[in-house]
């Protein structure tokens, strides 16, 4: 009775007392408490980023963190995303966030992000892209066969440590590419350079860049060249003379050439059918003829190609060797060693006829000229002196510097003429160098000067020793008057001086007691 009375309120009161025990001892234990809790699940915002970029995590637990909060342990699979070492959930919350940073990567990367308490986890996947393309561009965008370009390139993100190596194609060999370049690391742009081929037709080149599986083209067009001038030298003329036409591209010819083609609007000018600009050239020259007319004309000269281009030529009445010459000559019989020498006075008419007279040196035998020279020069004299008249054939022509110059025949004798128009400078002006035949001297060395102003100085080495000078006078008929002091002497000499057909100067001086000739052939120096 008296066990039952004890026990009885014991066991009423036993059950309230364990569990009065068992709360104090868990608010005493965080580590009890802590065991209690656990990872719901982790989410990621975004799932996915480039590298270089963060994404936002959130770890979830299953119950309100306690009043000291809730320690959460964070770790990542790979060094391409970082993660705190843990992240602590406020008391009362549920859920904490954190930050996962990325770095550049040259491929996708898949990175595991963990959240722990304890023995419970839970984890979520972030991928790590690689950079993709962002532009791929050339400038120019189209160009002439043989010019360069520049293509540049931007990625998405900034290149990782050691750069991103891109390859790079071509799908025509008129346009060459490096096989790859490279982006710098930290950087998201980078250039190469397009070197192109002439073409002979429009061209359109695919340039490719590749990145991994990532890849993006562009296309260079590629155009022939086109006609960029026509000049013509000279733009005016007297009829039947002749101009040079030039016709320029704006790029380089391709394989086999251009043809281009020409016209002339002017039966009084003619041009070629065509022109072939080489391969590898700019440019090409063509003769334009023109014969003689009455009345100033006009011709309108064109070149075509995938373009035309014009120039403008105009030809005057008249023969384009009209004007007054004086000058002198030289004539010799192929038959014989016999040499004559002397000035030349002449007038072309706007018709070309020509009229004159000539003085020669050695027996000064004045002879009176008439004839024509055509507009190519063809030329036909008939010279009368005091016992004879002949008639010589040729060709002249005017050189660069304006003298007329070219050699007529009369069967075996031939005269080679040189004369400048009247009021040009003396056109034998300047230093000399050459060899000389003497009858008196057994011939040697010369060396000459000749001064605008007609004064001549000149020393001679004879073959046999000793030195030879020469001082004097030059007309601009190039008449000459010099006193020569040799070993045998010192005399006086007349006679003049030609340019020949193969530009050399040939001076003949004759000793008038004597009539012994010294040739002189010079070279300009």
């Amino acid at each position: 009775m008296i066990q039952r009375l004890i026990r009885g309120p014991w066991d009423m009161c036993a059950p309230m007392l364990w569990r009065l025990a068992l709360v104090v001892l868990l608010a005493a234990c965080p580590v009890a408490r802590a065991r209690a809790q656990t990872v719901a699940k982790v989410t990621l915002s975004p799932t996915s980023v480039v590298g270089g970029a963060n994404s936002t995590g959130t770890v979830s637990i299953a119950k309100k963190a306690s009043a000291q909060g809730a320690v959460v342990t964070l770790s990542s699979s790979t060094a391409s995303a970082t993660v705190i070492s843990s992240v602590t959930i406020e008391s009362g919350k549920t859920s904490g966030t954190f930050t996962v940073q990325t770095v550049a990567v040259r491929a996708n990367t898949s990175a595991t992000i963990k959240a722990a308490i304890g023995a419970s986890s839970a984890s979520a996947v972030l991928t790590v892209k690689a950079p993709t393309f962002s532009t791929f561009s050339f400038v120019p965008t189209s160009l002439t066969g043989g010019a360069s370009a520049t293509g540049s390139i931007k990625i998405s993100s900034a290149a990782p440590v050691g750069g991103l190596v891109i390859a790079v194609t071509s799908n025509q060999a008129a346009a060459k590419v490096p096989t790859s370049v490279s982006v710098p690391a930290g950087t998201n742009t980078t250039t190469f350079g397009i070197s192109t081929s002439p073409v002979a037709a429009k061209t359109s080149a695919k340039i490719t860049v590749s990145l991994g599986a990532s890849s993006i083209g562009n296309t260079l067009a590629i155009l022939p060249p086109v006609l960029s001038s026509l000049s013509l030298n000279p733009s005016t003329l007297s009829g039947g003379g002749s101009s040079t036409g030039t016709v320029m591209l704006s790029g380089v010819a391709p394989t086999g050439g251009l043809t281009v083609t020409l016209t002339s609007s002017n039966k009084s000018v003619t041009v070629p059918k065509n022109v072939v600009v080489a391969a590898g050239a700019t440019s090409a020259t063509f003769a334009v003829k023109t014969v003689s007319v009455t009345a100033k004309a006009t011709a309108t000269i064109t070149a075509k190609l995938s373009n035309s281009v014009t120039a403008a030529l105009t030809v005057t009445a008249g023969s384009r060797f009209a004007g007054s010459y004086i000058g002198s000559y030289y004539s010799y019989d192929t038959t014989s060693v016999g040499i004559d020498i002397g000035s030349v006075t002449i007038e072309i008419s706007a018709t070309g006829a020509l009229s004159g007279h000539v003085d020669d040196a050695l027996t000064v035998r004045p002879q009176t000229l008439v004839g024509m020279i055509d507009d190519a020069g063809a030329t036909t004299v008939k010279s009368t002196g005091p016992s004879n008249t002949s008639t010589s054939t040729g060709s002249l022509g005017l050189n660069s510097f304006g003298f007329l110059t070219g050699t007529l025949t009369d069967s075996n004798v031939i005269t080679v003429v040189t004369i400048n128009k009247v009021g040009q400078p003396l056109e034998y002006a300047g230093k000399y160098t050459g060899t000389y035949a003497s009858v008196m001297d057994p011939g040697g060395t010369v060396s000459v000067t000749i001064l605008p102003s007609g004064a001549i100085s000149c020393t001679g080495k004879p073959s046999n020793g000793g030195t030879i000078t020469v001082v004097g006078t030059m007309t601009t008929g190039g008449i000459i008057n010099v006193t020569v002091t040799s070993p045998n002497g010192t005399d006086t000499n007349t006679g003049g001086a030609a340019f020949n057909a193969n530009g050399k100067l040939i001076v003949i001086a004759v000793d008038p007691s004597s009539l012994s000739q010294t040739v002189l052939t010079l070279t300009k120096s």
